[in-house]
């Protein structure tokens, strides 16, 4: 089955994608007045889907993240790289015995102008239960295991 992920560079066929680069990004946010780096509001979101996790599904600060089918890539572009700035990559799951989740991306989306902590709860609630949410936002698989590379399709 053919998956496919979004990295900062031009990854070679037969690259191995490993778990956790999400979690560690957000690992290394830190509030400054003068250098701040990340987004708090994304890390308070991605905390309160870690508290809402049903064990044993992976962790999205643990995982690797791919998107489906190339309409879920056109979603996530829209929302999260609208300059294609980031390379297309065929993938496919290293050890399938590792545990998967997929996700409806419309609850993981940021709402402005709502109350966020039970807002983002429900949504939670919802996204670990596998509602399929909008199907317009696309969906997203995790998995607890590596990603190789088939080819970049950039």
């Amino acid at each position: 089955m053919s998956l496919y992920h979004l990295a900062p560079l031009r990854l070679g066929a037969g690259s191995v994608i490993e778990p956790g680069n999400f979690g560690r990004l957000l690992s290394r946010y830190m509030p400054s007045e003068k250098r701040a780096f990340g987004n708090a509001w994304m890390l308070a979101r991605e905390l309160i889907f870690e508290q809402a996790r049903p064990r044993p599904s992976p962790s999205r600060l643990s995982c690797c993240f791919a998107l489906p089918t190339l309409r879920d890539v056109e979603c996530y572009r829209k929302l999260v790289d609208p300059n294609f700035q980031q390379v297309l990559h065929e993938v496919a799951i290293v050890d399938q015995s590792l545990a998967q989740h997929r996700g409806a991306r419309s609850f993981v989306t940021m709402q402005d102008d709502v109350v966020f902590l039970g807002t983002t709860q429900a949504k939670a609630a919802r996204y670990w239960a596998a509602d399929p949410g909008d199907p317009a936002e696309g969906y997203e698989l995790l998995t607890n295991s590596s990603l190789r590379v088939a080819k970049a399709l950039e």
